[in-house]
């Protein structure tokens, strides 16, 4: 019932640019869950690579959706196959991540090829919406980065990739340098074949190995099928032992 409305309403009263939203908020929104999220000790930060680690924590209620305020970081819905380019941005804020952006017409998305990053959810944006929105977000990334509340910051290697034990590390240094003094935890979730040996040594630390799940089409699996969606609450209750044990 509840979807029926959703579709109807921003349909027949809402403005194009919001339909999106208000569906989300009519289909979503929970005011127990509005409360929960207020109380908080702890924020979430995506690094990458792809949307995962914002679906799964969503998903499971770890992190709140944008209809109870949360702002989108740059790496949330975006497909980054190099970690030495998302070190690389981080560590010279983002400094160059404008610089090769172009619209690639048989992908029908936008792409970086320098930063190996495709942004497939931004499609129909025109090049001047497309810049201010990740502006934008780029912006919420340092909010996030720079925010006193614990951060529990979430990488995921996708299954196209591989990434090594030094290259976790690299990005863990590069993330414990800009947040300074202030308090965060790692958590490494891992899709790939290739990397399902990587061991995590640094502190506040979770390693998840989820290379058993075929990730093609994953998206769709979680949508649509139970195995989908039992595989996303497996790896979000794991955070959630996760986050107990760090008193959050």
């Amino acid at each position: 019932m509840r979807k029926l409305l959703a579709a109807l309403v921003s349909c027949l009263f809402i403005n194009r640019k919001y339909r999106k939203f208000v569906r989300d908020f009519i289909q979503n929104f929970s005011l127990i869950d509005y409360l929960k999220f207020k109380k908080n000790k702890y924020r979430v930060l995506s690094l990458g690579s792809f949307c995962f680690p914002r679906v799964v924590t969503t998903y499971s209620k770890i992190k709140p959706r944008r209809i109870y305020g949360e702002k989108s970081s740059v790496f949330d819905l975006a497909f980054h196959s190099s970690i030495d380019e998302i070190i690389k941005l981080i560590d010279s804020d983002f400094v160059h991540f404008f610089d090769d952006i172009r619209f690639d017409e048989k992908e029908n998305c936008w792409v970086n090829d320098k930063l190996n990053a495709v942004y497939n959810h931004e499609s129909k944006l025109n090049k001047d919406d497309f810049f201010a929105l990740y502006k934008k977000r780029i912006e919420n990334f340092y909010d996030y980065l720079n925010d006193d509340k614990f951060l529990l910051c979430i990488y995921s290697i996708n299954h196209t990739v591989k990434n090594t034990k030094e290259d976790i590390q690299r990005l863990y240094d590069v993330l414990k340098r800009k947040r300074g003094n202030k308090e965060f935890a790692f958590v490494l979730i891992n899709h790939a074949q290739s990397s399902k040996d990587i061991s995590l040594d640094m502190k506040n630390s979770l390693f998840i190995d989820a290379s058993y799940f075929d990730m093609t089409e994953w998206a769709d699996k979680v949508r649509k099928t139970q195995e989908g969606k039992d595989f996303v609450n497996k790896i979000g209750n794991e955070i959630k032992d996760f986050l107990k044990t760090l008193d959050m």
